[in-house]
């Protein structure tokens, strides 16, 4: 990576030594610093496409977290009831907005006569559902990581105790988000030296 202190030393040498830059030897570095800043721009929308495509793991993350929390210890993620009903492909069974009401006050939407809410009352014994303090980005979030669970490492059946199952360690989010803000300062810098030679130029022109 360029470093900084050398791009603000370049800057003040262009600078102090001006006066010796012929216009061709201007245009040269104009050239190469636009080239170097064009590919550290194009860099810096793949780090940020990188960090977006880092959104769906911390969704996830931030989905199982809120899952636990909330629903746990009456669901699982699969077909296989507990107290209450398994949640695998609930997306696809119910929209959102009626799992929005049911999740935050499912008594409240038996109260309204929805018949979907009274069937799964009646199914499961009448047992309530505590109305969970949950907002619809979170239950967004929940549903998000109901569809995409992790999947569970199984080890087979002919593995050793010696055999280890790997694990695969993942980049932290402020990885990206600091690597764009270096790259930004940097633009700035090469922009300012650019600036300076525009200015060189310009000024000789004139004289």
């Amino acid at each position: 990576m360029i470093n900084i202190l050398k791009i603000e030393e370049f800057s003040k040498f262009v600078r102090t030594h001006s006066i010796f830059l012929t216009n061709k030897m201007i245009q040269k570095m104009k050239l190469r610093l636009s080239r170097v800043n064009i590919g550290l721009k194009s860099f810096a929308v793949f780090i940020i496409a990188l960090g977006y495509s880092a959104t769906p793991l911390f969704a996830q993350n931030n989905g199982e977290s809120l899952f636990k929390a909330n629903c746990a210890a009456c669901h699982s993620t699969t077909s296989k009831k507990l107290v209450g009903p398994g949640l695998e492909g609930i997306q696809t069974k119910r929209s959102k907005e009626w799992l929005y009401k049911w999740i935050q006050n499912s008594q409240e939407l038996v109260a309204s006569g929805d018949k979907d809410a009274i069937a799964i009352f009646e199914e499961y014994n009448k047992i309530v559902m505590p109305a969970q303090a949950v907002t619809n980005e979170e239950i967004d979030l929940m549903l998000e990581y109901i569809a995409n669970p992790p999947v569970s490492a199984v080890p087979s059946s002919n593995a050793t105790s010696d055999n280890s199952i790997p694990v695969v360690k993942e980049t932290p989010l402020w990885v990206p988000i600091l690597a764009i803000v270096v790259l930004l300062f940097i633009i700035v810098m090469l922009n300012m030296v650019y600036k300076s030679l525009y200015q060189i130029a310009a000024s000789k022109n004139n004289n």
